[in-house]
């Protein structure tokens, strides 16, 4: 019962929240806090395009700032941005986890831009919208990586119906894992971080895998550096990713001098 705990645990982690993201990407480097996991700026339940009246003054925003609340300047700025910064983050990403993604990365076009989530220039978290598909790009002080993806498929992992056998064997394997996340993050797991459950113990998608890599911040941590769910078919339907060695590995504090 444990294990399917853990698991349905995990499923929520990856699945579910909105505006946790903001704790960890706005937190200063060194400072030890609870686990908390990215994610992204709307869902794509939660997301919406239909532009406001007039455009909200930066002055009045929250965390949250939609495309279509930008300046035109900001937007000029945020399209040079994805040039330069998304594009090569994407292809990055794209080829560490090729043949597990369900759209090809030409299709994160800046026009599925969506919105913006944060407070602190610097620690932003970029969201696009494709067909249903929610992207995200995190940044952390002039670095860019990709550090979120829910699928259509998302709902079923918070699912149980019942009524069919569960598939015990997993589409991953931990040597496949490791090599996609160290592509992806630059960083190499051991294999004793790395645990991997299959999903039909814990929800309706059968044949499935819970994937956790490293605990963040803690040992007995449910959420780990990397948590993606990945369907029977191989495809990631979930990804969520704490892609910044200076976040998920911070410096001890150094004391000062008396």
């Amino acid at each position: 019962m444990n294990k399917i705990r853990g698991s349905v645990i995990l499923a929520a982690v990856v699945a579910g929240g909105l505006l946790v993201f903001i704790a960890v990407k706005s937190r200063k480097p060194g400072k030890q806090t609870t686990a908390m996991t990215n994610t992204p700026a709307l869902s794509a339940s939660a997301a919406t395009d239909n532009p406001s009246p007039t455009p909200v003054s930066p002055k009045r925003r929250g965390i949250a700032v939609r495309k279509a609340d930008m300046t035109p300047e900001e937007l000029a700025q945020l399209e040079t941005i994805y040039k330069e910064k998304f594009k090569p983050a994407i292809s990055k990403w794209s080829q560490a986890y090729a043949g597990r993604i369900s759209f090809s990365p030409d299709d994160v076009t800046f026009d599925k831009f969506h919105s913006r989530l944060g407070t602190n220039p610097g620690h932003y978290n970029y969201t696009f919208m494709i067909d249903g598909t929610t992207f995200s790009i995190s940044e952390y002080e002039g670095q860019y990586a990709v550090g979120y993806l829910s699928t259509p498929a998302a709902p079923k992992l918070m699912s149980v119906q019942g009524g069919q056998t569960p598939i015990l064997t997993v589409p991953v394997t931990k040597q496949e894992v490791i090599q996609m996340v160290k592509a992806a993050i630059g960083e190499e797991f051991p294999p004793d971080e790395i645990t991997i459950k299959p999903t039909g113990l814990a929800c309706d998608v059968n044949g499935g895998a819970f994937v956790k890599v490293s605990p963040l911040y803690s040992k007995d941590n449910e959420v780990g550096v990397v948590n993606m769910v990945i369907g029977p078919d191989g495809k990631l339907i979930t990804y969520d990713c704490t892609p910044f060695k200076e976040i998920y590995q911070p410096k001890p504090l150094t004391q000062k001098a008396r």
